[in-house]
Protein backbone atom coordinates (compact mmCIF):
# COMPACT_ATOMS: atom_id res chain seq x y z
CA UNK A 1 0.00 0.00 0.00
CA UNK A 2 1.04 3.60 -0.51
CA UNK A 3 -0.12 6.84 0.53
CA UNK A 4 1.16 9.73 -0.97
CA UNK A 5 1.18 13.75 0.72
CA UNK A 6 1.06 16.56 -1.84
CA UNK A 7 1.41 20.18 -0.05
CA UNK A 8 -2.39 21.41 1.13
CA UNK A 9 -3.92 18.02 -0.36
CA UNK A 10 -6.71 16.95 2.31
CA UNK A 11 -5.34 14.01 4.66
CA UNK A 12 -7.44 11.28 4.16
CA UNK A 13 -6.25 8.42 6.25
CA UNK A 14 -7.01 8.01 10.03
CA UNK A 15 -5.99 6.00 13.23
CA UNK A 16 -8.25 2.83 12.09
CA UNK A 17 -6.25 3.16 8.39
CA UNK A 18 -2.88 2.54 9.69
CA UNK A 19 -2.89 0.35 13.10
CA UNK A 20 -1.38 -2.40 12.84
CA UNK A 21 0.56 -1.70 9.60
CA UNK A 22 4.33 -2.53 9.05
CA UNK A 23 5.69 0.79 7.54
CA UNK A 24 8.24 -0.44 4.83
CA UNK A 25 9.73 2.61 3.18
CA UNK A 26 9.57 6.67 2.74
CA UNK A 27 10.73 9.40 0.09
CA UNK A 28 10.62 12.97 0.62
CA UNK A 29 11.21 14.12 -3.35
CA UNK A 30 14.31 12.40 -4.03
CA UNK A 31 15.66 12.49 -0.37
CA UNK A 32 16.60 9.55 1.76
CA UNK A 33 14.55 6.57 0.46
CA UNK A 34 15.12 4.32 3.29
CA UNK A 35 14.24 0.85 4.46
CA UNK A 36 12.24 1.65 7.96
CA UNK A 37 12.15 -1.69 9.31
CA UNK A 38 14.87 -2.21 12.92
CA UNK A 39 14.51 -5.37 14.93
CA UNK A 40 11.21 -5.83 13.80
CA UNK A 41 9.46 -3.14 15.16
CA UNK A 42 7.48 -0.25 13.48
CA UNK A 43 9.20 3.22 13.85
CA UNK A 44 6.42 5.54 12.35
CA UNK A 45 8.26 8.33 13.93
CA UNK A 46 11.20 8.31 11.63
CA UNK A 47 9.03 9.85 9.36
CA UNK A 48 9.01 12.83 11.27
CA UNK A 49 12.66 12.97 11.77
CA UNK A 50 13.75 13.00 8.53
CA UNK A 51 11.00 15.63 6.84
CA UNK A 52 11.77 17.73 10.09
CA UNK A 53 15.59 17.43 9.30
CA UNK A 54 14.74 18.07 5.20
CA UNK A 55 12.89 21.27 6.11
CA UNK A 56 15.38 22.09 8.96
CA UNK A 57 12.48 22.26 11.70
CA UNK A 58 14.51 23.68 14.57
CA UNK A 59 16.22 26.24 12.68
CA UNK A 60 12.90 28.12 11.71
CA UNK A 61 11.12 30.56 13.52
CA UNK A 62 7.90 29.56 13.57
CA UNK A 63 7.73 25.74 14.34
CA UNK A 64 4.05 25.38 15.52
CA UNK A 65 2.53 22.23 13.38
CA UNK A 66 -1.51 22.62 14.52
CA UNK A 67 -4.22 21.47 13.06
CA UNK A 68 -4.66 24.43 10.66
CA UNK A 69 -1.09 23.56 9.03
CA UNK A 70 -2.85 19.70 8.77
CA UNK A 71 -5.51 20.55 7.58
CA UNK A 72 -5.71 23.95 5.27
CA UNK A 73 -9.32 25.96 5.56
CA UNK A 74 -10.27 23.44 8.28
CA UNK A 75 -11.05 20.44 5.47
CA UNK A 76 -11.33 17.76 8.16
CA UNK A 77 -13.14 14.61 6.58
CA UNK A 78 -15.86 13.77 9.26
CA UNK A 79 -15.89 14.33 13.24
CA UNK A 80 -14.10 10.87 13.94
CA UNK A 81 -11.34 12.21 12.15
CA UNK A 82 -11.09 14.87 14.65
CA UNK A 83 -11.24 12.64 17.45
CA UNK A 84 -8.94 10.14 16.63
CA UNK A 85 -6.40 12.18 13.90
CA UNK A 86 -6.22 15.55 15.89
CA UNK A 87 -6.65 15.63 19.40
CA UNK A 88 -3.31 13.86 19.64
CA UNK A 89 -2.22 16.36 16.92
CA UNK A 90 0.54 17.64 19.73
CA UNK A 91 3.41 20.28 17.71
CA UNK A 92 6.81 21.16 17.62
CA UNK A 93 7.54 23.07 20.85
CA UNK A 94 10.95 24.51 21.96
CA UNK A 95 11.50 23.19 25.43
CA UNK A 96 9.91 19.48 27.22
CA UNK A 97 7.30 21.74 29.37
CA UNK A 98 5.45 23.76 26.55
CA UNK A 99 4.52 20.05 25.14
CA UNK A 100 3.53 18.53 28.08
CA UNK A 101 1.47 21.46 28.66
CA UNK A 102 0.27 21.32 25.06
CA UNK A 103 -0.60 17.73 25.51
CA UNK A 104 -2.84 18.07 28.87
CA UNK A 105 -4.81 21.52 27.35
CA UNK A 106 -5.80 18.84 23.63
CA UNK A 107 -6.39 15.84 26.44
CA UNK A 108 -4.00 13.85 24.09
CA UNK A 109 -3.65 10.21 24.75
CA UNK A 110 -1.67 9.25 27.88
CA UNK A 111 0.41 6.66 26.23
CA UNK A 112 2.13 9.46 23.75
CA UNK A 113 5.78 10.09 24.95
CA UNK A 114 8.21 13.31 24.33
CA UNK A 115 11.19 13.08 21.98
CA UNK A 116 13.71 15.17 20.52
CA UNK A 117 14.58 16.35 16.77
CA UNK A 118 17.96 18.02 16.79
CA UNK A 119 18.88 19.78 13.58
CA UNK A 120 22.40 22.23 13.24
CA UNK A 121 23.10 22.12 16.96
CA UNK A 122 19.08 23.00 18.00
CA UNK A 123 16.03 21.18 18.43
CA UNK A 124 12.75 21.17 19.00
CA UNK A 125 10.45 18.77 20.99
CA UNK A 126 7.39 17.02 20.34
CA UNK A 127 5.42 13.87 21.23
CA UNK A 128 3.94 10.90 18.98
CA UNK A 129 2.53 7.34 19.40
CA UNK A 130 0.68 6.04 16.39
CA UNK A 131 1.56 5.92 12.15
CA UNK A 132 -1.10 8.81 12.08
CA UNK A 133 0.87 10.81 14.27
CA UNK A 134 3.70 10.73 12.37
CA UNK A 135 1.58 10.98 9.03
CA UNK A 136 -0.07 14.10 10.23
CA UNK A 137 3.74 15.59 11.31
CA UNK A 138 4.76 15.25 7.92
CA UNK A 139 1.63 16.47 6.14
CA UNK A 140 1.78 19.17 8.08
CA UNK A 141 5.69 19.97 7.57
CA UNK A 142 4.88 19.85 3.80
CA UNK A 143 2.06 22.17 3.38
CA UNK A 144 3.79 25.26 5.48
CA UNK A 145 7.56 24.72 4.80
CA UNK A 146 7.59 22.67 1.40
CA UNK A 147 7.02 23.79 -2.03
CA UNK A 148 3.93 23.21 -4.35
CA UNK A 149 5.65 20.39 -6.38
CA UNK A 150 6.73 18.71 -2.99
CA UNK A 151 5.89 15.29 -2.01
CA UNK A 152 6.24 12.62 0.54
CA UNK A 153 5.58 8.61 -0.20
CA UNK A 154 5.16 6.06 2.43
CA UNK A 155 4.44 2.69 1.71
CA UNK A 156 3.20 -0.15 4.06
CA UNK A 157 1.85 -3.22 4.53
CA UNK A 158 -0.42 -5.49 6.87
CA UNK A 159 1.76 -6.57 9.33
CA UNK A 160 2.67 -9.92 10.80
CA UNK A 161 1.32 -11.13 13.72
CA UNK A 162 4.89 -11.46 15.11
CA UNK A 163 5.59 -7.76 14.02
CA UNK A 164 2.64 -6.65 15.93
CA UNK A 165 3.59 -8.69 19.25
CA UNK A 166 7.03 -6.57 19.23
CA UNK A 167 6.04 -3.58 18.03
CA UNK A 168 5.72 -0.39 20.94
CA UNK A 169 3.65 1.72 19.00
CA UNK A 170 0.76 -0.92 18.81
CA UNK A 171 -1.62 -2.22 20.85
CA UNK A 172 -3.34 -6.03 20.00
CA UNK A 173 -7.03 -5.90 19.76
CA UNK A 174 -7.54 -9.66 20.71
CA UNK A 175 -7.63 -10.22 24.51
CA UNK A 176 -5.38 -11.62 26.08
CA UNK A 177 -6.72 -15.11 27.21
CA UNK A 178 -8.32 -16.80 24.42
CA UNK A 179 -10.60 -18.83 26.66
CA UNK A 180 -12.10 -16.26 28.67
CA UNK A 181 -14.18 -13.30 28.12
CA UNK A 182 -12.90 -9.73 28.94
CA UNK A 183 -16.36 -9.23 30.86
CA UNK A 184 -18.17 -12.32 32.82
CA UNK A 185 -20.93 -12.46 35.59
CA UNK A 186 -21.27 -15.76 37.33
CA UNK A 187 -24.69 -15.70 38.44
CA UNK A 188 -26.89 -18.80 40.71
CA UNK A 189 -28.70 -19.54 43.98
CA UNK A 190 -26.20 -19.57 46.87
CA UNK A 191 -23.88 -22.01 47.24
CA UNK A 192 -23.31 -22.97 43.94
CA UNK A 193 -19.63 -21.90 44.16
CA UNK A 194 -19.46 -18.96 42.63
CA UNK A 195 -16.77 -17.26 44.80
CA UNK A 196 -15.08 -20.34 44.59
CA UNK A 197 -14.69 -20.42 41.29
CA UNK A 198 -12.43 -16.89 41.35
CA UNK A 199 -9.69 -19.26 42.12
CA UNK A 200 -9.99 -21.03 38.84
CA UNK A 201 -10.25 -18.01 36.74
CA UNK A 202 -7.78 -16.11 38.66
CA UNK A 203 -5.26 -19.67 37.99
CA UNK A 204 -5.98 -19.26 34.34
CA UNK A 205 -6.32 -15.67 33.39
CA UNK A 206 -3.25 -14.61 36.09
CA UNK A 207 -1.49 -17.12 38.03
CA UNK A 208 1.41 -17.78 35.86
CA UNK A 209 2.31 -14.12 36.31
CA UNK A 210 4.69 -13.11 39.33
CA UNK A 211 6.79 -9.56 39.12
CA UNK A 212 8.23 -7.59 42.05
CA UNK A 213 7.31 -3.98 43.24
CA UNK A 214 8.99 -1.63 45.66
CA UNK A 215 6.87 -1.28 48.30
CA UNK A 216 8.92 1.69 49.40
CA UNK A 217 6.31 3.78 47.06
CA UNK A 218 3.40 2.36 49.12
CA UNK A 219 0.41 5.09 49.60
CA UNK A 220 2.58 7.80 48.28
CA UNK A 221 0.85 10.91 46.94
CA UNK A 222 2.94 12.36 43.80
CA UNK A 223 4.85 14.88 45.54
CA UNK A 224 6.13 12.18 47.63
CA UNK A 225 6.89 10.12 44.70
CA UNK A 226 9.19 12.74 43.65
CA UNK A 227 10.30 13.94 46.52
CA UNK A 228 11.85 9.75 46.92
CA UNK A 229 12.90 9.47 43.69
CA UNK A 230 15.26 12.99 43.60
CA UNK A 231 16.31 12.06 46.76
CA UNK A 232 17.39 8.49 46.12
CA UNK A 233 19.05 9.93 42.64
CA UNK A 234 20.59 12.81 44.28
CA UNK A 235 21.12 14.81 41.72
CA UNK A 236 19.14 17.31 39.53
CA UNK A 237 16.65 15.66 36.80
CA UNK A 238 14.67 16.81 34.03
CA UNK A 239 10.78 16.29 33.53
CA UNK A 240 11.73 13.91 30.85
CA UNK A 241 14.21 12.44 32.63
CA UNK A 242 11.94 11.76 35.83
CA UNK A 243 9.12 9.99 33.31
CA UNK A 244 11.35 7.49 31.58
CA UNK A 245 13.04 6.40 34.88
CA UNK A 246 12.31 3.44 36.37
CA UNK A 247 11.34 4.80 39.63
CA UNK A 248 8.63 6.63 38.61
CA UNK A 249 7.23 4.00 36.77
CA UNK A 250 7.50 1.98 39.84
CA UNK A 251 5.77 4.62 41.95
CA UNK A 252 2.94 5.29 39.83
CA UNK A 253 1.58 1.48 39.10
CA UNK A 254 2.40 1.07 42.64
CA UNK A 255 -0.57 3.79 43.39
CA UNK A 256 -2.58 2.83 40.46
CA UNK A 257 -1.97 5.93 38.66
CA UNK A 258 -1.16 6.44 34.84
CA UNK A 259 2.93 5.59 34.03
CA UNK A 260 2.33 8.45 31.23
CA UNK A 261 1.71 11.62 33.03
CA UNK A 262 4.26 14.06 32.84
CA UNK A 263 1.43 16.60 32.93
CA UNK A 264 1.55 15.81 36.67
CA UNK A 265 5.13 15.59 37.40
CA UNK A 266 5.08 19.48 35.93
CA UNK A 267 2.25 20.48 37.98
CA UNK A 268 3.43 19.26 41.44
CA UNK A 269 7.04 20.17 40.65
CA UNK A 270 5.60 23.93 39.25
CA UNK A 271 3.05 24.45 42.94
CA UNK A 272 0.22 24.10 40.45
CA UNK A 273 -1.61 21.35 42.11
CA UNK A 274 -0.40 23.10 45.10
CA UNK A 275 1.51 25.96 46.35
CA UNK A 276 3.16 24.09 49.24
CA UNK A 277 4.07 21.18 47.45
CA UNK A 278 6.74 23.76 45.62
CA UNK A 279 8.55 24.41 48.73
CA UNK A 280 9.94 20.64 48.20
CA UNK A 281 12.06 21.52 45.25
CA UNK A 282 14.62 24.06 43.58
CA UNK A 283 14.83 24.81 40.25
CA UNK A 284 18.46 24.54 38.32
CA UNK A 285 18.44 26.29 34.74
CA UNK A 286 19.87 24.45 32.08
CA UNK A 287 19.77 26.01 28.81
CA UNK A 288 15.91 25.83 27.78
CA UNK A 289 15.75 23.09 30.12
CA UNK A 290 14.65 22.74 33.73
CA UNK A 291 16.42 20.63 36.48
CA UNK A 292 15.18 19.90 39.45
CA UNK A 293 16.60 18.86 42.79
CA UNK A 294 15.07 18.74 46.19
CA UNK A 295 15.21 22.05 48.66
CA UNK A 296 16.30 21.64 52.00
CA UNK A 297 12.57 21.62 53.07
CA UNK A 298 12.52 18.78 50.26
CA UNK A 299 15.76 16.70 52.03
CA UNK A 300 13.66 16.50 55.30
CA UNK A 301 10.49 15.43 54.16
CA UNK A 302 12.70 12.54 52.05
CA UNK A 303 14.45 11.61 55.33
CA UNK A 304 10.52 11.72 57.32
CA UNK A 305 9.75 9.36 54.18
CA UNK A 306 11.94 6.91 54.51
CA UNK A 307 11.49 6.32 57.88
CA UNK A 308 7.53 6.29 57.39
CA UNK A 309 7.79 3.71 54.19
CA UNK A 310 11.48 1.97 55.51
CA UNK A 311 14.59 2.72 54.31
CA UNK A 312 15.54 0.06 52.07
CA UNK A 313 12.98 -1.54 49.77
CA UNK A 314 11.01 -4.15 50.18
CA UNK A 315 10.30 -7.14 47.28
CA UNK A 316 6.85 -7.95 47.28
CA UNK A 317 4.76 -9.71 44.62
CA UNK A 318 2.80 -7.83 42.29
CA UNK A 319 -0.80 -8.08 43.02
CA UNK A 320 -2.27 -8.92 39.24
CA UNK A 321 -5.90 -9.06 41.54
CA UNK A 322 -8.40 -7.21 43.27
CA UNK A 323 -11.86 -7.80 45.08
CA UNK A 324 -14.35 -5.29 45.51
CA UNK A 325 -17.84 -5.75 46.88
CA UNK A 326 -20.93 -4.13 45.75
CA UNK A 327 -23.67 -2.93 48.26
CA UNK A 328 -26.12 0.11 48.75
CA UNK A 329 -24.02 2.63 49.70
CA UNK A 330 -21.44 2.13 47.41
CA UNK A 331 -20.70 4.80 44.41
CA UNK A 332 -19.11 6.44 42.17
CA UNK A 333 -16.73 8.08 43.99
CA UNK A 334 -15.42 4.23 45.19
CA UNK A 335 -15.20 3.13 42.49
CA UNK A 336 -14.28 5.75 39.67
CA UNK A 337 -13.20 9.30 41.07
CA UNK A 338 -14.02 11.43 43.59
CA UNK A 339 -12.47 14.15 45.58
CA UNK A 340 -11.23 13.49 49.19
CA UNK A 341 -9.98 15.86 52.13
CA UNK A 342 -5.69 15.76 52.99
CA UNK A 343 -3.62 17.62 55.62
CA UNK A 344 -0.64 18.53 55.32
CA UNK A 345 2.36 18.38 57.29
CA UNK A 346 1.65 21.77 58.63
CA UNK A 347 -2.02 21.10 59.86
CA UNK A 348 -4.12 22.48 56.55
CA UNK A 349 -7.16 20.75 54.98
CA UNK A 350 -6.64 20.64 51.40
CA UNK A 351 -8.95 18.42 48.00
CA UNK A 352 -7.78 16.34 45.58
CA UNK A 353 -8.97 14.48 43.20
CA UNK A 354 -8.97 10.60 44.21
CA UNK A 355 -8.83 7.85 41.75
CA UNK A 356 -11.55 5.33 42.58
CA UNK A 357 -10.78 1.06 42.89
CA UNK A 358 -11.70 0.60 39.33
CA UNK A 359 -9.84 3.56 38.35
CA UNK A 360 -6.24 2.73 40.20
CA UNK A 361 -6.05 -0.82 38.93
CA UNK A 362 -6.83 0.21 35.43
CA UNK A 363 -3.92 2.33 35.36
CA UNK A 364 -1.64 -0.39 36.74
CA UNK A 365 -2.82 -2.72 34.27
CA UNK A 366 -2.41 0.21 31.41
CA UNK A 367 1.51 0.76 32.89
CA UNK A 368 1.95 -3.49 32.43
CA UNK A 369 -0.16 -4.70 28.99
CA UNK A 370 2.37 -7.74 29.06
CA UNK A 371 0.23 -8.88 31.84
CA UNK A 372 -3.57 -9.65 32.77
CA UNK A 373 -5.10 -8.07 35.41
CA UNK A 374 -8.48 -9.71 37.15
CA UNK A 375 -10.78 -7.31 38.62
CA UNK A 376 -13.63 -9.24 41.12
CA UNK A 377 -16.62 -7.74 41.48
CA UNK A 378 -18.70 -9.26 44.46
CA UNK A 379 -22.49 -9.26 44.60
CA UNK A 380 -22.14 -7.13 41.44
CA UNK A 381 -26.34 -6.95 41.78
CA UNK A 382 -26.36 -5.15 45.38
CA UNK A 383 -24.91 -1.97 43.73
CA UNK A 384 -26.73 0.54 41.90
CA UNK A 385 -25.26 -0.22 38.61
CA UNK A 386 -25.54 3.60 36.83
CA UNK A 387 -24.63 5.20 39.58
CA UNK A 388 -21.75 3.76 40.51
CA UNK A 389 -20.49 2.99 36.52
CA UNK A 390 -21.39 6.51 35.28
CA UNK A 391 -20.76 7.57 31.88
CA UNK A 392 -17.91 4.80 32.01
CA UNK A 393 -20.44 1.45 31.64
CA UNK A 394 -19.55 1.87 27.76
CA UNK A 395 -16.01 1.85 28.44
CA UNK A 396 -15.32 -1.66 29.53
CA UNK A 397 -17.01 -3.03 26.54
CA UNK A 398 -14.17 -5.02 24.32
CA UNK A 399 -14.62 -3.03 21.12
CA UNK A 400 -14.24 0.11 23.33
CA UNK A 401 -10.89 -0.61 25.41
CA UNK A 402 -7.82 1.46 24.97
CA UNK A 403 -6.18 -0.37 21.50
CA UNK A 404 -9.46 -1.66 19.92
CA UNK A 405 -10.94 -0.70 16.67
CA UNK A 406 -13.29 1.61 18.31
CA UNK A 407 -11.52 2.89 21.34
CA UNK A 408 -12.83 5.19 23.71
CA UNK A 409 -11.40 7.51 26.46
CA UNK A 410 -13.29 9.48 28.43
CA UNK A 411 -12.29 12.80 31.07
CA UNK A 412 -12.77 12.07 33.91
CA UNK A 413 -15.04 14.80 36.08
CA UNK A 414 -12.76 15.58 39.27
CA UNK A 415 -9.15 15.63 37.63
CA UNK A 416 -9.44 16.17 34.22
CA UNK A 417 -7.57 13.12 33.14
CA UNK A 418 -8.49 11.15 30.15
CA UNK A 419 -9.73 7.52 30.83
CA UNK A 420 -9.83 4.21 29.42
CA UNK A 421 -9.99 0.91 29.99
CA UNK A 422 -7.34 -1.24 28.81
CA UNK A 423 -7.43 -4.68 27.22
CA UNK A 424 -5.53 -6.70 29.68
CA UNK A 425 -7.94 -5.98 31.83
CA UNK A 426 -10.78 -9.16 32.82
CA UNK A 427 -13.95 -7.92 35.03
CA UNK A 428 -15.34 -10.65 36.59
CA UNK A 429 -18.61 -10.26 38.65
CA UNK A 430 -20.17 -12.61 41.07
CA UNK A 431 -24.29 -12.76 41.93
CA UNK A 432 -26.95 -14.22 43.61
CA UNK A 433 -30.13 -14.92 42.56
CA UNK A 434 -31.69 -15.21 45.17
CA UNK A 435 -31.23 -11.52 45.91
CA UNK A 436 -32.18 -10.04 42.51
CA UNK A 437 -33.21 -12.18 39.09
CA UNK A 438 -31.10 -11.70 36.02
CA UNK A 439 -34.18 -10.50 34.55
CA UNK A 440 -34.12 -7.48 37.30
CA UNK A 441 -30.24 -6.44 36.14
CA UNK A 442 -29.21 -3.39 34.69
CA UNK A 443 -29.98 -3.48 30.97
CA UNK A 444 -26.57 -2.17 30.09
CA UNK A 445 -24.74 -4.51 32.63
CA UNK A 446 -26.15 -7.38 30.96
CA UNK A 447 -25.21 -6.18 27.05
CA UNK A 448 -21.85 -5.98 28.12
CA UNK A 449 -20.96 -9.02 30.28
CA UNK A 450 -21.13 -12.98 29.35
CA UNK A 451 -23.76 -14.62 31.93
CA UNK A 452 -22.50 -17.99 32.71
CA UNK A 453 -24.93 -19.81 35.20
CA UNK A 454 -23.73 -21.92 38.13
CA UNK A 455 -26.63 -24.44 39.46
CA UNK A 456 -26.50 -26.43 41.96
CA UNK A 457 -25.01 -30.00 41.41
CA UNK A 458 -25.91 -32.54 44.23
CA UNK A 459 -23.41 -35.31 41.85
CA UNK A 460 -20.74 -33.56 44.17
CA UNK A 461 -22.13 -34.55 47.23
CA UNK A 462 -21.95 -38.33 45.99
CA UNK A 463 -20.13 -40.57 48.53
CA UNK A 464 -19.03 -37.55 51.40
CA UNK A 465 -21.12 -39.07 53.89
CA UNK A 466 -22.86 -42.07 54.86
CA UNK A 467 -26.56 -40.57 53.55
CA UNK A 468 -27.27 -40.24 50.81
CA UNK A 469 -26.91 -35.96 50.54
CA UNK A 470 -27.03 -36.07 46.76
CA UNK A 471 -30.80 -37.33 46.76
CA UNK A 472 -31.22 -35.63 49.49
CA UNK A 473 -30.53 -31.96 47.80
CA UNK A 474 -32.00 -32.70 44.72
CA UNK A 475 -35.37 -33.77 45.95
CA UNK A 476 -35.58 -30.58 48.38
CA UNK A 477 -33.93 -28.58 45.36
CA UNK A 478 -37.09 -30.17 42.89
CA UNK A 479 -39.46 -28.83 46.02
CA UNK A 480 -38.36 -25.22 45.74
CA UNK A 481 -38.25 -24.63 42.30
CA UNK A 482 -41.82 -26.04 42.25
CA UNK A 483 -43.10 -24.03 44.63
CA UNK A 484 -41.11 -20.84 44.36
CA UNK A 485 -38.42 -21.08 41.04
CA UNK A 486 -35.15 -22.17 40.34
CA UNK A 487 -32.95 -18.83 41.51
CA UNK A 488 -34.13 -19.47 45.00
CA UNK A 489 -32.45 -23.11 45.08
CA UNK A 490 -30.09 -24.69 47.55
CA UNK A 491 -26.67 -24.78 46.50
CA UNK A 492 -24.08 -27.93 46.88
CA UNK A 493 -21.13 -25.74 48.63
CA UNK A 494 -23.31 -25.47 52.02
CA UNK A 495 -22.16 -28.86 52.53
CA UNK A 496 -18.74 -29.15 51.02
CA UNK A 497 -17.73 -25.82 53.14
CA UNK A 498 -18.20 -28.57 56.09
CA UNK A 499 -16.03 -31.08 54.57
CA UNK A 500 -11.94 -31.06 55.60
CA UNK A 501 -10.92 -34.54 55.10
CA UNK A 502 -12.57 -37.94 55.48
CA UNK A 503 -16.84 -38.36 54.77
CA UNK A 504 -19.24 -35.49 56.89
CA UNK A 505 -20.12 -37.07 60.22
CA UNK A 506 -24.13 -36.51 61.06
CA UNK A 507 -23.07 -33.77 63.47
CA UNK A 508 -22.04 -32.01 60.37
CA UNK A 509 -24.81 -32.46 58.35
CA UNK A 510 -27.11 -30.97 61.12
CA UNK A 511 -25.42 -27.90 61.96
CA UNK A 512 -25.53 -27.38 57.49
CA UNK A 513 -29.31 -28.11 57.97
CA UNK A 514 -29.74 -26.21 61.29
CA UNK A 515 -27.34 -23.34 60.66
CA UNK A 516 -27.58 -22.53 56.67
CA UNK A 517 -30.61 -24.75 55.29
CA UNK A 518 -33.78 -24.53 57.21
CA UNK A 519 -32.64 -20.42 57.83
CA UNK A 520 -32.51 -19.90 54.01
CA UNK A 521 -35.86 -21.29 53.96
CA UNK A 522 -37.61 -19.10 56.29
CA UNK A 523 -36.35 -16.24 54.51
CA UNK A 524 -37.61 -17.60 51.11
CA UNK A 525 -40.74 -18.36 52.56
CA UNK A 526 -41.44 -15.64 55.19
CA UNK A 527 -43.91 -17.09 57.55
CA UNK A 528 -45.41 -19.94 55.71
CA UNK A 529 -44.24 -22.71 57.71
CA UNK A 530 -46.29 -24.97 55.69
CA UNK A 531 -44.44 -24.57 52.56
CA UNK A 532 -41.08 -25.28 54.37
CA UNK A 533 -42.45 -28.49 56.19
CA UNK A 534 -43.42 -29.74 52.73
CA UNK A 535 -39.83 -29.06 50.88
CA UNK A 536 -38.23 -30.77 54.05
CA UNK A 537 -40.87 -33.49 54.47
CA UNK A 538 -40.86 -32.93 58.05
CA UNK A 539 -44.32 -35.18 58.60
CA UNK A 540 -42.94 -35.95 62.08
CA UNK A 541 -42.65 -32.32 62.82
CA UNK A 542 -39.45 -32.77 64.40
CA UNK A 543 -38.18 -29.03 63.19
CA UNK A 544 -41.64 -27.47 62.03
CA UNK A 545 -44.92 -28.10 64.32
CA UNK A 546 -48.23 -27.08 64.86
CA UNK A 547 -48.74 -25.10 68.20
CA UNK A 548 -51.64 -25.80 70.11
CA UNK A 549 -55.20 -23.99 69.06
CA UNK A 550 -55.04 -21.25 70.99
CA UNK A 551 -58.70 -19.46 71.67
CA UNK A 552 -59.06 -16.04 71.46
CA UNK A 553 -60.81 -15.71 74.64
CA UNK A 554 -58.43 -17.67 76.77
CA UNK A 555 -56.06 -13.79 75.39
CA UNK A 556 -58.34 -11.56 75.10
CA UNK A 557 -61.20 -9.50 77.25
CA UNK A 558 -64.56 -9.66 75.92
CA UNK A 559 -64.39 -5.73 74.96
CA UNK A 560 -62.44 -6.21 71.37
CA UNK A 561 -65.40 -8.49 70.02
CA UNK A 562 -66.06 -5.60 68.35
CA UNK A 563 -62.66 -4.32 66.68
CA UNK A 564 -61.80 -8.21 65.96
CA UNK A 565 -63.35 -9.93 63.73
CA UNK A 566 -63.64 -13.65 66.03
CA UNK A 567 -65.84 -15.87 64.40
CA UNK A 568 -63.54 -15.94 61.49
CA UNK A 569 -61.40 -19.45 61.77
CA UNK A 570 -58.55 -19.08 63.42
CA UNK A 571 -55.40 -19.99 61.39
CA UNK A 572 -53.29 -22.53 62.79
CA UNK A 573 -50.25 -21.31 64.40
CA UNK A 574 -46.37 -22.62 63.53
CA UNK A 575 -43.03 -22.61 65.49
CA UNK A 576 -40.07 -24.36 64.70
CA UNK A 577 -37.44 -25.99 66.25
CA UNK A 578 -33.88 -24.89 65.97
CA UNK A 579 -32.20 -27.85 67.12
CA UNK A 580 -32.92 -31.41 67.83
CA UNK A 581 -31.38 -34.13 69.07
CA UNK A 582 -28.85 -36.28 67.35
CA UNK A 583 -31.82 -38.68 67.05
CA UNK A 584 -34.44 -36.79 65.90
CA UNK A 585 -31.86 -35.43 63.34
CA UNK A 586 -31.20 -38.85 62.15
CA UNK A 587 -34.61 -39.51 61.99
CA UNK A 588 -35.65 -36.03 60.06
CA UNK A 589 -33.00 -36.75 57.49
CA UNK A 590 -34.05 -40.32 56.55
CA UNK A 591 -37.66 -39.33 55.89
CA UNK A 592 -36.81 -35.96 53.50
CA UNK A 593 -36.47 -38.32 50.31
CA UNK A 594 -39.84 -40.05 50.89
CA UNK A 595 -42.87 -39.11 49.33
CA UNK A 596 -45.91 -41.63 50.14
Amino acid sequence: MELILKKNKPLSVTYKDLKNKKFIKYQVNDFSAVTAVKGGRLIWKKIIEVVGEYYKVPERKDILIDETAVYPEGRLIDKKMKKTNVNNLVGFYRTEEEVEEARKIKKSSRRMQVKKLEVGGQSVFYCSFSGIDAVMFAQGMLNKFGNEEDQIVIEYKEAAEEDIESNPETEPEEVHSKNHSLNTILYGPPGTGKTYAVKYYENEIIDSQNQPRDSSYDNLAVYQSLIIILGKRKHPMSINEIFQSKEWKISQATNGRGESDPPNIWNTLAGQDNKKHAEAFDVIKNGRKNNYQLSERGKEIFQELLEIQSEEPIEVQKSYKEIITFHQSYGYEDFIEGIKAFVNEKGDVYYEATPGAFVKFCRRAENDTENNYLFVIDEINRGNISKIFGELITLIEPSKRIGATEEIQVTLPYSGELFGVPSNVYILGTMNTADRSIAMMDTALRRRFEFKEMLPDPSLLYDISNYALDEILAVINKRIEYLYDREHTIGHAFFLGEKAEGILELEQIQRVFENKIIPLLQEYFYDDYQKIQAILNDTNEIYIFKNPSSKHTMLFSNKFEEIFDWNLEEEAQYSIHNTVSIEKFEEFLKNVTVTN
